[in-house]
């Protein structure tokens, strides 16, 4: 079920991870951020940057929602 998420639904779900990690760890949050979150952020940044074409810039999903509207 997880695989079936929208891009919208897995930004959120990273975005609530990363702040229930930092309600849960704040007397610790330099280290949290430090080995937690940066290295999240790089490998989504990679993973955004080498599937650049097939993750953000999906437009045949967008295209065949509106064919389907005018039909």
């Amino acid at each position: 079920m997880i695989l079936t998420f929208s891009r919208a639904a897995w930004g959120a779900w990273v975005i609530e991870l990363i702040i229930l990690g930092i309600v849960n760890y704040r007397k610790h949050i330099k280290k949290y951020l430090l080995k937690v979150v940066l290295p999240v952020l790089i490998v989504l940044g990679v993973i955004a940057y080498l599937g650049k074409n097939q993750i953000i810039n999906r437009s045949f999903s967008d295209t065949g929602h509106i064919n389907l509207l005018v039909e």
